[in-house]
C-alpha cells in the first residue's frame, strides 16, 4: 500500500480557487507523503479536509497513512468513506483489502480485491494481493492462478514469484515450488544479504566428485536447523563439504555427518570449488514431497550439556519437552513484527496445555518480545 499520484485530481475549474488550493496543497502532501514524512503529509490531508470534506483522495491517503501506523482498522473506516465518494477508483478498494486482510478479514478482503480487479481488469498488484489473502484462506490453487495473473501482467513483479513458491510448496508441487524459491535473491532485504562468490554455484547440474563445496546459511538459525540435513546428501556425492552457519550453531553441528569442515560466519574460506545457499539445496537435490530426508535424526546433543541439564532437572521420571514459544522477533525491523505475532503465543497459553501436566517441560523464548512476559516452568 502505497500513495498513488496517478489518481491525482485535477482543479474543477481555473476559476475555482477553493479547488486550485487544494490541488496545491494536495500536491504537496502527496510529495511528503512519497517521501514518507508521514505526519507532515497528514496535517495537509487534513487541513484540505477542513474545506473540502468530500476530498475523496485526501480520505484514501489518509487511510494508507492509517495502515503504514498499523492502525489498520482506521484505515478501513477512512477508506471505506473515500470509496463512498467515489466509488470507481480501484486503488481504494485494493488499499482497503490490504488492510482487511491485516485485520485477518480474509474474505472481506478478498472481495476488496475482486471490486478492484473488476474496476481494473489489468490491476496486478490487485491480482498479487487477491493472491496473499486466497493463500492465507488456504485456498491454495486460486491463490497460484490469482499470482500467475498478475506475472502476466508485470513479469518482473519479484514478490510475486516468491509468494507464488510458498504457494506451490505448501500445495506439494516441489519441483515447481523450489525452483521459484530461486527469486527470493531478487527481494530487497535479499538482495543487501546476498554474498558474491568467486566461484560458481551448484545447483545439482555438475559432478561434484572430488570436489570441494560451501553451503552456508542464509536465513535464521531454525532454517539453518532444518536444512542441515543436506549436507550429508551432497558429501555422498562425492564432495568435501564446508558448512559456514550462524555462531551460536557451531556447538550443535560439530558432528554433523557429512560435514568435512565447520565454520562460522565470518571466518576465513578454505579454498573451494562451488557454493550452495543451504535453501538451495532441495532444488539442487531435485526434492519431492516423497524425498524429504528423513533419517530419524543428525544432530546429537553435547554431552558435556546433557550432563549439566541432568544435574539441574534431576532424575528423568517422564519425558522431557523443551518448547520455543515465540523466537524471530526484531526490534529493527517492524515490517515482520506481524509476521511474528501469527507465528508465536503467549507463553501463559503454552503453559495450560493439557500435556504438560504429564511430561516435564521448560518453556522458554528465544529473543526479547515488545512486551514482557513470564516464563512458566514445570
Amino acid at each position: 500500500m502505497s500513495p498513488n499520484s496517478k489518481h491525482n485530481p485535477e482543479p474543477q475549474s481555473a476559476n475555482n480557487l477553493l479547488a486550485a488550493q487544494a490541488h496545491a496543497n494536495f500536491n504537496e502532501a502527496l510529495a511528503l507523503h512519497q517521501r514518507g514524512a508521514l505526519k507532515e503529509a497528514q496535517a495537509i490531508y487534513l487541513d484540505i479536509l477542513k474545506k473540502q470534506p468530500t476530498h475523496c483522495e485526501s480520505l484514501h491517503l489518509l487511510g494508507v497513512i492509517a495502515h503504514q501506523t498499523n492502525n489498520h482498522q482506521l484505515a478501513v473506516d477512512l477508506i471505506g468513506k473515500a470509496i463512498d465518494l467515489c466509488p470507481h477508483n480501484a486503488a481504494f478498494y485494493n488499499n482497503r483489502g490490504i488492510a482487511l486482510k491485516n485485520l485477518k478479514q480474509l474474505d472481506a478482503a478478498v472481495a476488496s480485491y475482486d471490486k478492484a480487479i473488476s474496476l481494473n481488469p489489468d490491476y496486478a498488484d490487485a491480482y498479487y494481493n487477491r493472491g496473499i489473502a486466497l493463500k492465507a484462506l488456504n485456498q491454495l490453487d486460486a491463490a497460484v492462478a490469482s499470482y500467475d495473473k498478475a506475472i502476466s501482467l508485470n513479469p518482473n513483479h519479484t514478490e510475486v514469484y516468491w509468494n507464488k513458491s510458498l504457494a506451490l510448496l505448501l500445495s506439494g508441487d516441489y519441483e515447481n515450488g523450489w525452483k521459484h524459491y530461486e527469486w527470493r535473491w531478487k527481494k530487497d532485504d535479499m538482495v543487501k544479504r546476498e554474498r558474491t562468490y568467486a566461484k560458481p554455484l551448484w545447483l545439482g547440474t555438475e559432478s561434484l566428485q572430488d570436489q570441494t563445496i560451501v553451503l552456508h546459511a542464509e536465513q535464521g538459525l531454525g532454517d539453518t536447523i532444518q536444512f542441515s540435513r543436506y549436507a550429508k546428501i551432497v558429501a555422498d556425492l562425492g564432495a568435501r563439504v564446508i558448512l559456514e552457519v550462524q555462531k551460536p550453531l557451531t556447538g550443535l553441528f560439530e558432528t554433523l555427518e557429512g560435514v568435512t569442515k565447520l565454520i562460522a560466519k565470518g571466518d576465513a574460506l578454505s579454498p573451494f570449488d562451488y557454493h550452495c545457499p543451504l535453501l538451495s539445496l532441495p532444488l539442487a537435490c531435485k526434492t519431492t514431497i516423497t524425498t524429504i530426508p528423513r533419517s530419524t535424526f543428525y544432530l546429537r546433543s553435547d554431552p558435556a550439556k546433557v550432563a549439566h541439564w541432568l544435574q539441574r532437572l534431576g532424575t528423568k521420571t517422564k519425558p522431557r519437552v523443551g518448547l520455543v514459544w515465540n523466537g524471530g522477533f526484531r526490534p529493527n525491523k517492524p515490517e515482520i513484527w506481524q509476521e511474528n505475532e501469527r507465528r508465536n503465543m503467549p507463553v501463559q497459553k503454552l503453559c495450560m496445555l493439557k500435556p504438560l501436566t504429564s511430561c516435564g517441560s521448560a518453556c522458554r523464548r528465544e529473543t526479547p518480545q515488545r512486551q514482557s512476559s513470564n516464563n512458566c516452568s514445570k
